[in-house]
């Protein structure tokens, strides 16, 4: 299927991933005093938010039910909702880390760490291991999950296919 997707499918961008994943006990956090769970009071702030996955305007009746059912941690700063990281699947072995983003004015102040720390330290009182996705040539960003104790174990391949985002089977390391 992978295959067949990679000759036939059009597609009109290619986003290659690095899958990283962060065992209990072996996660270094940072500071966590900036970042909090998001609420239904933190809609149009987080509405602000998405540029990174590429995806267009979302309805607030579907943020709002993302905000019940998903943990999705926020860091201010002055106020200011300036980081975002969620939580949108776990089990006993694996939580799933998404959506993971700083504004481009707040970068460089620690608040991409601070967010992540929180959704890693929620992530490991539910699972054994926590991972994520990141574009393989964000280094910046890479280095970030690298100090929280991440590792790459695979690689990902997504394409912008014509309704959507396309994401092939993950190749993984042994």
């Amino acid at each position: 299927m992978a295959e067949i997707a990679k000759k036939e499918l059009p597609y009109t961008a290619f986003f290659p991933g690095d899958i990283m994943v962060v065992e209990r006990g072996k996660e270094t956090l940072g500071d966590i005093e900036s970042t909090r769970r998001l609420g239904k009071g933190d809609i149009d702030e987080y509405l602000t938010f998405g540029s990174s996955f590429n995806v267009t305007k979302t309805a607030k009746r579907w943020i709002s039910e993302r905000l019940d059912k998903n943990f999705i941690f926020g860091a201010f700063t002055g106020g200011k909702l300036a980081a975002v990281a969620s939580l949108v699947a776990w089990l006993p072995e694996m939580t799933v880390i998404m959506g993971v983003e700083t504004k481009q004015k707040y970068r460089g102040r620690g608040l991409g760490s601070a967010v992540v720390s929180g959704a890693v330290g929620e992530a490991m009182r539910r699972s054994e291991a926590c991972s994520l996705t990141v574009s393989s040539d964000d280094t910046p960003a890479i280095e970030l999950y690298r100090k929280l104790g991440f590792r790459k174990v695979g690689d990902d391949e997504a394409r912008q296919v014509p309704h959507g985002v396309l994401h092939l089977p993950p190749v993984v390391e042994g």
